[in-house]
């Protein structure tokens, strides 16, 4: 791969976190309100929960982690950011290569949020065929093929076939949420504004050391979150393995609340998400990247709030929490609609793989569908 579009580099450290807890929640928690009827029981399991693990690719990568898999997803780190250099728009081709030769050939894998969205995008369609797919990380093919033929009986190896579905499925809707913070398709000498650091001027302790990247992540929604719950909250920073619940709530009704407004508002809006999202998976994410890398190149100087280790104020929240807000329906209403298409999509896949039916038996079954186009098969 080409250094125009790279993860956020070798020296990123090595917790990394999108959007925090609550936000990861609250958008999902919208994207399943938004969702055919359905749709979850074929891309998770039978009353699936897309909110549950939503924040499990946070802690995967990590071995001091509760839920951290590395050996499987030790890679991932890099997945959540498509970073590029100074001033460089957004370049498909290249986010989608997974590999970079130096010099001297030498080949190094090179994970970012696209190429990996689109290999879990595959993976949840053929999770049964797994072992025939191309992977960002050998590594972890390897792993899922020995996890997999670890089992000993049929019942345990569709077991483990069925988690690799939900995986991919958890993985494809974080990473998306996360694409939608321009901190996230930001630059990478900086790593996407972890290195810009500075002081929270609104945040509970008023001289609390932050970083530009972690404002968008999580300050501006503490802080909205704060004027709720009072001395009851709990920054997000702060409590990674604190049930959350009650704060993810209500979150998530601030932001329906703005949702529903927009939908009386500016239904065309909507609407026009929902489109982007309705077809080709990668158009999909091509679009919410391109999109976001734009916002930040051109608001690139106000988006910093001036110098490292200067001072992030009121006024910069004030100018740029709704806009975050917006970014957060977004990406729900975005995510809905591609995960309506793939839940239509592995339905007909494995009626016809299952039941033998030919293409014109599936389109078939598929106009006789339920009322909202998914198939009544599971």
């Amino acid at each position: 791969m080409s250094p125009r579009i790279i993860a956020s580099g070798i020296s990123l450290a090595v917790v990394v976190r999108g959007w925090n807890q609550d936000v990861h929640y609250a958008s999902a928690k919208l994207t399943e309100d938004l969702l055919d009827e359905g749709a979850l029981d074929a891309l998770l399991q039978k009353r699936g929960d897309l909110t549950y693990y939503i924040n499990w690719p946070d802690a995967n990568h990590r071995a001091g982690s509760m839920s951290g898999d590395p050996n499987r997803f030790g890679w991932s780190v890099f997945s959540h950011f498509v970073n590029s250099e100074p001033g460089e728009p957004y370049d498909p081709v290249k986010a989608r290569e997974t590999k970079t030769v130096n010099d001297k050939g030498e080949s190094r894998e090179t994970p970012n949020a696209v190429n990996s969205m689109i290999h879990f995008h595959d993976k949840l369609l053929h999770y049964k065929s797994f072992d025939e797919l191309d992977y960002v990380s050998e590594k972890m093919k390897a792993a899922d093929k020995a996890l997999h033929d670890a089992q000993p009986v049929p019942f345990l190896k569709n077991t483990v076939l069925e988690r690799f579905k939900r995986e991919a499925t958890y993985s494809i809707s974080h990473y998306f949420q996360d694409i939608h913070n321009p901190f996230h398709c930001a630059d990478a000498h900086d790593m996407g504004g972890y290195k810009h650091t500075m002081v929270c001027r609104f945040c509970e302790d008023k001289e609390k050391k932050t970083n530009i990247h972690s404002v968008w992540d999580a300050d501006m929604f503490d802080y909205e979150l704060r004027e709720a719950f009072e001395y009851d909250y709990v920054d997000q920073m702060e409590s990674f393995e604190l049930d959350r619940y009650p704060f993810g709530q209500k979150l998530y009704s601030m932001v329906k609340e703005r949702h529903d407004r927009l939908r009386e508002t500016n239904p065309e809006q909507l609407e026009g998400w929902t489109e982007q999202c309705s077809g080709d998976f990668g158009r999909c994410i091509d679009t919410a990247v391109g999109e976001t890398r734009k916002f930040y190149v051109d608001n690139e100087k106000e988006l910093y709030a001036g110098e490292k280790d200067g001072v992030v104020t009121k006024a910069y929240l004030d100018k740029y929490v709704e806009k975050a807000f917006e970014q957060v329906i977004k990406a729900s209403v975005r995510l809905a609609a591609a995960l309506n298409k793939m839940a239509k999509d592995l339905s007909t896949r494995i009626v016809r793989d299952n039941e033998g039916y030919t293409n014109e038996d599936v389109n078939a079954l598929a106009r006789k569908g339920n009322k909202r186009g998914c198939i009544d098969y599971f």
